[in-house]
């Protein structure tokens, strides 16, 4: 998807137009500059049919100045390539996971001959690095300027800085609906900012180098504009749980199963590290019968095994325990068991053929838990389940209930005692969701963030899946007032 605009005229739709376009677009369109005389370039809204949110944070054209549009636009709206500091400007079209609307359909003119002889206006952009600095709208404590377009770029200090935190020290702009006058807008998040009421503060992630926060005003009033403080937070990053997975030799999930190591009969690779996971057939298994039909590792003291062995829930077996039979327990509050194979580089045997077999009888009641919490308070206490156990739970699914203890509170802080979640890509396995933010990985101890809080209440959540776990999480939140 996207497209290309280099003439003086074109047009630019959005996919699939004039059907509704689908979910998860990521299309960009470029306009060129066809030469020097040409300065303005005229977007003539056709058809703008683009599904409404707050801050356009869905569904949304982000145009060259980073604005966002969204719903309806019918006004036709003029580009500078002297503003943008470019000779090629792009939009961008952004879509959820949902979908709904037709789209566009915008004429672009780039008009010749319409650049200005007078010197462009003095720029308002800001580029930080510090660790700590004062930024403000153009003019403060005066009023700023109309038709302002300002961009403050922090840089990122140093690999330690993950996050940045974001204080609105003053906060005085024009007011209007959805924001679409004079706004600060945080490019994380792309959340508009206007009025009166400070913005609670906002604690934001690198996913690069910089990040971005953008001021803009119309021609029409102008106020005293803002003052913020920002700071970046070091030893602000997440950590992944240990070092690298072993290799994974087998998964078996049927009640019955053969496991053999790699060559069997034939003699084991050297330097082997790798597990063979037994996935818990149903509900009502409870234990695992291991019959060792043939086992041969190397070992010079079969009492320690600290040469090659199978390890299963922390005892090790080596030597020859050919027949020999081991019964093992499925966890309570998990649904695998993990073997571990491993060998030196110094003597290899013909390994091993084990016969599983998961076993129903015997077992006891299965147990009927939640985890799901309500508070109300201005400050508590969420501690995952089996927090005291060492490892949360697998296939876990917990929901806590946060209601304000007061009208006054716009925002809750958490602060992390502990927080240990299986680390992956977007968060996608184990995570803790507060604010539409999905946390996982590692967070630093007595680390501290803070999240908006406008409803009457909000939920967090807690989510883990049958594969890894951590040692989960204690957390001590607070309700902030405005």
């Amino acid at each position: 998807c996207g497209g290309e605009v280099s003439s003086s005229a074109g047009r630019i739709t959005s996919p699939g137009y004039p059907r509704y376009y689908t979910s998860g677009l990521r299309c960009q369109y470029k306009i060129r500059r066809p030469d020097p005389g040409t300065c303005t370039v005229e977007l003539d809204f056709r058809v703008f049919d683009v599904g409404t949110s707050a801050g356009c944070s869905e569904d949304y054209l982000q145009m060259p100045d980073q604005t966002r549009l969204c719903g309806s636009q019918t006004i036709a709206k003029a580009l500078d390539y002297s503003a943008i500091g470019s000779d090629v400007m792009t939009l961008t079209f952004v879509t959820d996971s949902i979908g709904a609307g037709r789209g566009f359909d915008i004429v672009v003119r780039q008009l010749p001959n319409s650049c200005s002889i007078l010197p462009p206006p003095p720029s308002c952009d800001v580029t930080i690095s510090d660790e700590r600095s004062v930024i403000h709208s153009p003019n403060y404590p005066d009023d700023y300027p109309a038709d302002a377009l300002c961009v403050y770029t922090i840089k990122r200090l140093d690999s330690s800085v993950c996050q940045l935190r974001v204080d609105f020290l003053d906060f005085d702009l024009e007011p209007a609906q959805d924001c679409g006058s004079d706004f600060v807008q945080l490019e994380k998040n792309g959340k508009r900012h206007c009025g009166v009421r400070a913005p609670p503060t906002s604690v934001l992630t690198f996913d690069g180098d910089v990040l971005r926060m953008v001021f803009r005003s119309d021609s029409v009033s102008s106020r005293r504009g803002f003052e913020a403080r920002i700071r970046q937070l070091r030893n602000s990053c997440y950590r992944p749980i240990g070092p690298a997975n072993p290799r994974l030799c087998g998964t078996y999930s049927d009640q019955s199963a053969v496991l053999q190591s790699e060559n069997f009969p034939l003699l084991y690779p050297a330097n082997t590290d790798c597990e063979y996971r037994i996935m818990r057939h149903g509900p009502q298994v409870c234990q695992l019968e291991l019959n060792m039909v043939h086992f041969d590792l190397a070992s010079d003291n079969r009492a320690a095994c600290d040469r090659d062995y199978l390890e299963v829930k922390g005892t090790r077996y080596c030597g020859n325990r050919d027949g020999q039979r081991v019964l093992v327990d499925f966890p309570r509050n998990k649904n695998e068991i993990v073997l571990n194979f491993k060998t030196d580089s110094y003597q290899q045997l013909s390994g091993f053929r084990i016969e599983a077999k998961q076993l129903t009888s015997g077992c006891p009641p299965a147990e009927n838990k939640t985890c799901d919490a309500t508070f109300g308070s201005e400050t508590f206490q969420i501690i995952s389940p089996g927090y005291q156990s060492g490892s949360y739970p697998d296939n876990s699914d917990c929901s806590y209930t946060v209601k304000k203890s007061t009208f006054q509170v716009c925002a809750l802080q958490v602060k992390f005692y502990t927080f240990d979640l299986e680390q992956s890509e977007d968060c996608a396995k184990d995570y803790l969701e507060i604010g539409e933010q999905k946390i996982c990985g590692r967070v630093e101890y007595d680390s501290i963030r803070t999240f908006e809080f406008l409803e009457d209440e909000t939920t967090i959540k807690f989510h883990s899946d049958s594969f890894k776990n951590g040692a989960g999480f204690f957390l001590l939140l607070e309700q902030k007032t405005c």
